[in-house]
């Protein structure tokens, strides 16, 4: 409930997907958020107090085999999508649900058929989490600082990963 940043570098390799989350997080009373890649967009799934759900999906349509800096900002009742330091999509979102559960990277935190549309398809370079809103200059620099990695056909950042694999290290 505290404002944050959300910030990760990824690479799709189906992003034509429904909702294969790369962030996730599920209650036993709903799911609070799924941060996905739905149909080629970048979707923010957020669970209010009441329990409805606000989407956020982004305007920019992302494409398989590119790297993207998304960072997610929650400054307030704010929510704001930026894709590669610019800012893409915002909305407001009153109350979100908390719990204790855990969160999970790379599917969604309910597995439920078909789970192949659920996982998340590609590379997950790095995942920050920072426990302050980032400004607008912070999100460009954060994005500009990651400009210098390597194109993906020349290094894999990530390491491989075993197929069928809900988790890795």
């Amino acid at each position: 409930t505290e404002d944050f940043t959300l910030s990760i570098l990824l690479c799709c390799q189906d992003v034509y997907k429904d909702y294969s989350a790369f962030f996730a997080k599920f209650e036993e009373n709903g799911a609070p958020y799924a941060f996905s890649i739905n149909q080629g967009r970048v979707n923010l799934w957020i669970t209010e107090e009441d329990g409805y759900h606000t989407e956020i999906e982004s305007t920019t349509e992302i494409r398989n085999n590119e790297w993207y800096s998304i960072s997610i900002v929650k400054d307030g009742e704010n929510f704001k999508l930026y894709i590669d330091g610019q800012l893409d999509s915002e909305d407001t979102i009153s109350s979100v649900r908390t719990g204790e559960d855990l969160v999970t990277i790379g599917r969604q935190a309910l597995m439920f058929s078909p789970e192949d549309q659920l996982q998340f398809t590609g590379y997950i370079g790095e995942i920050s989490i920072y426990e302050q809103t980032l400004s607008g200059d912070e999100i460009i620099a954060l994005y500009e600082s990651k400009l210098k990695l390597p194109n993906s056909d020349e290094v894999s950042i990530a390491a491989d990963i075993p197929e069928g694999s809900l988790s890795w290290k």
